[in-house]
């Protein structure tokens, strides 16, 4: 349902292989790096090598199966973490976090949902699924086949009539 390919927006981006509805899933994912009982401390301690959750992220990257490995290394970052790839400063650039009390989720990386772009009017939002751990994205507005796929990165975000459980209703319960 999803194809990756360049961005206006920035990096990489996922588009749309057909048309989907309001409601349309597009893609479910499991994580391929999942990395627990971390925080976001500051853009300092993100940026230092020797911070508690810099030195998780650095562990985790290097425990990943050798196909996971050659994966992450595909992905880009922010400016703000430098020039120079480094995993603390991809992983902060494209992990979603999957509940919203760290002790208890975990910051996760997607093969593919974790190069969604950002857009202040979303057209997809992603829900998470407590029971089974997967992430799903949803068409949250029409979307055409061929148009990029975007999500909103904050979860307080509504859609523009306010209609509540908006875009940024990222985070759901367990739907059975």
């Amino acid at each position: 349902f999803v194809e990756v390919k360049s961005s206006p927006v920035g990096g990489l981006g996922l588009y749309a292989l057909k048309d989907l509805n309001i409601g349309d899933v597009a893609l479910t994912e499991s994580p391929f790096l999942s990395v627990r009982g971390i925080e976001w401390e500051n853009l300092s301690s993100a940026l230092s090598p020797s911070s508690p959750s810099s030195k998780r992220i650095i562990e985790a990257v290097a425990a990943l199966p050798a196909e996971h490995s050659k994966l992450f290394w595909t992905f880009g970052q922010a400016p703000t973490y430098g020039d120079t790839p480094n995993a603390p400063g991809i992983f902060w650039t494209n992990c979603i976090a999957t509940q919203p009390d760290e002790e208890q989720g975990a910051w996760c990386m997607y093969e593919h949902i974790s190069r969604l772009n950002h857009s202040c009017v979303p057209n997809v939002q992603w829900t998470y699924n407590i029971k089974s751990g997967l992430l799903s994205v949803r068409g949250f507005r029409g979307v055409r086949q061929g148009q990029e796929l975007l999500v909103s990165y904050h979860p307080e975000d509504s859609d523009s009539e306010g209609e509540e459980g908006g875009p940024g209703r990222w985070q759901e319960e367990d739907e059975t």
